[in-house]
């Protein structure tokens, strides 16, 4: 067994993936709103559900895209035909025109994600194997010179099948030097974030964002939204 990660945070990340949790709710909340709700709104979060709706009420996931060439980009034509999908609902590349795409090993190096929901659960998956297969023939994007490609994955690529696995995956943590960005060491995300927050009554009540980065961020931006 492999733990990745086990947290009962909210997803971070920019937001994006909100609108579809609130859909799979029914349309009404997601763990942004449910958190403020527990610390400033006493009533409304105990009038949230004890656990999720079961079945969820809409069909959708996040993509995280994988590369499996890499280059200096001069086109982007994959990310075009994603946003012509009828699941898709947001797109967010990590690369752009002039950058430099390396082989995906982890979540540092996909080439970006996206957010798909249908309400027909087949038309999702046909939208979702159509982006994998999308990946799998390097048609995300077009490099300056010849890209470098991996060899097609197979089922015993991801140890499924007979066979041995041919790769090993590597992990972020693993690579020296490599350390998260946070809040304190960017000066420039601090002007919207030091913003001091108060009720009626200041001397009484006080909201401390403690980590405003990645959920504290959304957080925060829900609580400048009341």
């Amino acid at each position: 067994p492999c733990l990745v990660e086990m947290n009962c945070r909210a997803h971070g990340g920019d937001g994006n993936w909100a609108p579809l949790a609130r859909k799979l709710t029914g349309g009404k909340y997601c763990q942004i709103e449910a958190t403020v709700d527990a610390y400033l709104e006493g009533e409304e979060f105990h009038k949230l559900p004890d656990v999720p709706p079961s079945p969820l009420k809409a069909h959708g996931l996040e993509v995280n895209l994988v590369s499996y060439s890499k280059g200096k980009v001069k086109s982007m034509p994959g990310f075009d035909v994603i946003k012509r999908l009828p699941s898709f609902v947001w797109l967010s590349p990590a690369a752009s025109v002039g950058s430099e795409v390396t082989f995906t090993v982890d979540l540092i190096t996909s080439p970006g994600c996206c957010v798909l929901m249908n309400d027909d659960p087949e038309i999702l998956d046909k939208d979702l194997n159509f982006i994998r297969y999308l990946e799998e023939i390097n048609g995300l994007f077009v490099y300056e010179t010849k890209g470098e490609s991996l060899a097609r994955p197979t089922a015993a690529t991801f140890g499924v099948g007979s066979g041995k696995k041919l790769h090993r995956r590597d992990l972020s943590l693993d690579r020296p030097g490599l350390m998260r960005i946070m809040s304190v060491d960017r000066p420039e995300l601090r002007g919207g974030l030091m913003k001091r927050f108060t009720t009626v009554d200041a001397s009484k009540e006080v909201v401390v964002v403690v980590d405003p980065y990645s959920t504290g961020c959304l957080v925060v931006q829900e609580i400048q939204s009341r």
